[in-house]
């Protein structure tokens, strides 16, 4: 029973660390489209199929007690979704919790069974692939890739307990690969220290910062050697049945190419992410020094209007002394047409969005593009600072895009919904938005430094756990994010 259990937090920490990574490089997921919703019931089904072969194998060695225990696990499993059904329902929390613990279970009678499988490992468990994709916010192959090049890397590090333990205790790969096989306390404690390790490694090389970048930009190269690992296990496994001691030292040296491998991609990845984050802070720079350049050019000309205040209340004073009303009325409306025009013709009652706005719209009308406003909020859930960083970048791509359109135009929604800050911008392109992975490249000279608007626009709504999406489609593109007010 010990062994169990133990075996059950070796399970609980190796599908949890390899969550909560990836719960690292992706926020999680907010809404749940027809497809995610396809998916959970997969999981489901998957669950009950595999809780069933389990309990079968386990307590069953005849149909009678194979339906026995076949009816005991469905009542079991029945009466659990009906105590968990209204939290479930009302709770996304609750839902993760319930179907982790249950993958837990799944995945552990898998181990107890074999210590390890190249087609569970090809396939990524099939069961961590769906929960991450349903609780985070990523495409299915992101998980599906994650999850086959984080069980390869356990794969090759539990290898090495196989042909050491081979080696001195005369045991072959059958009786590792095989039900029934025998369970040893030293390889429970193996494992719970190789993930007690790779927690360390985490925290020392920050995996999940390399990992994202990689699997947003270089999926084939982590999946090429996800798949190169599954290469050498079946190399290990399946050519011979005995276990010599080239198999250990076999094992030891692709294990020590490996974390070198290792070691220098993240060695490369933290410098490209150091330089990215540089570009995004000079973006930043840039575009705060931008604001400062408007504000200070609107500042001005309203200190040359105040300092002409004595001149033209002197000059009001004398028609009006001297009955000359139509005169003084027709330098007021000039005065106006010439001077305000342009300024606070946006009103949303939030200063910070209102200062943003008039300052964007003196450009947008420089340039004739429509510009349609639809506000209705009340709570801005963000720095000021981040607010000005959002809309400056979004504000000024779509000026930049529409302004080569030959329909100009530009809408900006912005509104809170069910305890939710949502921001909209729509406009109107000529020329084809340039993608490489999830990052937009220009058409420009200074193609290194565009694109890192949109970056730093997605660094700010990650820092409060939002969600951003940028599509484009028949000359119209749209961003949109959208951030929980707390």
């Amino acid at each position: 029973m010990l062994k169990v259990l133990l075996y059950g937090l070796a399970t609980f920490m190796e599908t949890g660390i390899g969550v909560w990574i990836f719960g690292q490089m992706f926020p999680k997921r907010k809404l749940l489209e027809k497809k995610h919703y396809i998916s959970k019931g997969v999981m489901y089904t998957l669950l009950f199929v595999g809780g069933y072969t389990l309990s079968c194998l386990f307590w069953g060695k005849n149909n009678v007690e194979k339906l026995r225990n076949c009816f005991i696990f469905l009542y079991i499993s029945f009466g659990m979704i009906m105590c968990f059904y209204k939290r479930i329902k009302k709770n996304s929390r609750a839902c993760g919790t319930f179907l982790f613990i249950a993958m837990v279970v799944w995945i552990e009678g898998q181990y107890w069974d074999m210590y390890q499988s190249i087609t569970m490992i090809g396939l990524g468990n099939i069961l961590p692939v769906l929960y991450l994709y349903l609780f985070y916010e990523s495409t299915l192959l992101q998980a599906y890739i994650w999850e086959v090049f984080y069980l390869a890397n356990i794969a090759i590090a539990k290898e090495v307990y196989i042909a050491y333990v081979g080696i001195f205790e005369q045991k072959k790969f059958v009786d590792f690969l095989h039900y029934p096989r025998s369970h040893s306390y030293s390889e429970i404690i193996y494992l719970i220290v190789l993930f007690c390790i790779m927690l360390i490694m985490n925290k020392i090389f920050e995996i999940s910062k390399v990992m994202k970048n990689a699997l947003c930009f270089n999926k084939s190269i982590v999946w090429g050697i996800g798949m190169l690992e599954i290469g050498i296990l079946s190399v290990f496994i399946f050519s011979e049945d005995k276990i010599y001691e080239s198999n250990l030292k076999g094992t030891l040296i692709i294990f020590g190419i490996l974390i070198f491998l290792f070691l220098s991609l993240t060695m490369r990845y933290q410098k490209k992410m150091n330089d990215a984050q540089c570009e995004i802070l000079n973006i930043r720079y840039e575009t705060m020094q931008k604001q400062y350049e408007e504000l200070n050019c609107a500042y001005n000309k309203y200190r040359c209007i105040i300092h002409d205040e004595k001149h033209l209340l002197s000059f009001l004073e004398e028609c009006l002394e001297n009955d000359k009303i139509e005169e003084a009325l027709m330098f007021i409306k000039n005065f106006q047409n010439n001077n305000f025009t342009s300024d606070n013709l946006v009103w949303t009652g939030i200063p910070i969005v209102d200062f943003m706005l008039n300052i964007k719209y003196r450009k947008i009308e420089k340039y004739n593009i429509a510009f349609k406003v639809n506000a209705d909020f009340e709570n801005i859930p963000l720095e000021d600072s981040d607010v000005i960083m959002i809309l400056g970048n979004l504000l000024d791509n779509a000026i930049e895009a529409s302004m080569k359109s030959k329909k100009k135009e530009i809408k900006l929604y912005i509104a809170n919904k069910n305890d939710m800050f949502i921001l909209k911008v729509i406009n109107t392109y000529e020329i084809e938005p340039v993608t490489k992975g999830e990052r937009f490249i220009s058409n420009k000279k200074e193609k290194n430094k565009h694109g890192w608007g949109i970056e730093s626009v997605k660094e700010i709504v990650n820092k409060y756990e939002g969600m951003v999406d940028f599509k484009f489609h028949k000359n119209i593109f749209e961003a949109n994010l959208m951030i929980e007010i707390k």
